[in-house]
């Protein structure tokens, strides 16, 4: 809730050392920037409020498909709120027989202009704030759509989401994530990624950018520990960091890369969640 974030701000005040200082954002210096929700196009989906002020946008399959769905997903957003293709994402996933919910753990804000990200970050911590959230997502799939089986699908901040979710215990079949910032557990909270990556209790599939961490690519040590727990690492070379949601389709070959992410993310969904 919004009292838990302020409370959450007070206590997590503190410093992190050198290391995390350094870090402006969890992004890299070369991402794509803010990319404005594309005025042509109008989402299915609907605004809707959880537990009393989590903001929320939902979508489900259409009414004329064969709607007997039992899997849903939950999309965890970067630090940027609702912009960008998100909604058109979530509309994606429920055109392929998905029930799907997307959350602004963030409430509204935005680490936009920011003189701290890094202690804006640290507003939203995992225990106070991430994981009630994602437990509401979760009844609300289950009890709102009759969902059995849900996976997350998250970007930068949102991967970190996800995994740490899973991690700590939240009841998630699987987990796609683009252009991850997993290392906001040790630049924001000061703790171990490979250690939290190593607890994560789900197969996932990270597509990092070309300017993401060497660690998330094939032969790092992240990713050998999600190839090594059955999961999968698609690395986009070609890419920069936010290329999924906000990259200008105006580049060449950048439309082209986030059709191929967008097959991967939902053909690995398909094969955890509706053959589960």
């Amino acid at each position: 809730t919004s009292k838990t974030v302020s409370k959450v701000r007070k206590k997590t005040s503190r410093s992190l050392g050198s290391k995390a200082r350094a870090m402006s954002s969890c992004c890299p210096p070369s991402a794509w920037p803010v990319l404005a929700t594309p005025a042509d196009y109008t989402p299915r989906g609907t605004d809707l409020t959880l537990a009393q002020d989590l903001p929320a946008y939902a979508v489900s399959p259409a009414e004329d498909a064969p709607s007997s769905s039992k899997s849903g997903v939950i999309v965890l957003p970067e630090i940027l709120g609702f912009q960008g293709r998100l909604k058109q994402i979530c509309d994606t996933l429920a055109g392929e027989g998905f029930h799907v919910i997307m959350l602004d753990c963030h409430r509204g804000q935005t680490a936009e202009g920011a003189p701290d990200v890094l202690e804006w970050m640290r507003q939203f911590a995992f225990d106070e704030v991430v994981k009630p959230d994602l437990e509401a997502a979760v009844e609300w799939l289950r009890t709102q759509k009759g969902v059995q089986n849900v996976g997350a699908v998250g970007f930068c901040w949102g991967v970190w989401a996800l995994c740490k979710a899973s991690a700590c215990g939240v009841q998630l079949e699987c987990g796609v994530g683009a252009h991850p910032s997993t290392k906001v557990e040790p630049f924001v909270f000061g703790r171990s990624e490979a250690e939290m990556m190593r607890n994560v209790k789900m197969p996932l599939c990270l597509m990092p950018a070309g300017d993401d961490p060497p660690v998330l690519k094939p032969g790092g040590e992240i990713a050998s520990i999600v190839v090594d727990a059955g999961g999968e690492v698609h690395p986009f070379e070609e890419m920069k960091h936010g290329f999924v949601t906000r990259g200008d389709f105006g580049e060449p070959g950048l439309k082209g890369d986030v059709e191929t992410a967008m097959a991967k993310m939902i053909s690995f969904l398909e094969k955890n969640l509706k053959e589960a």
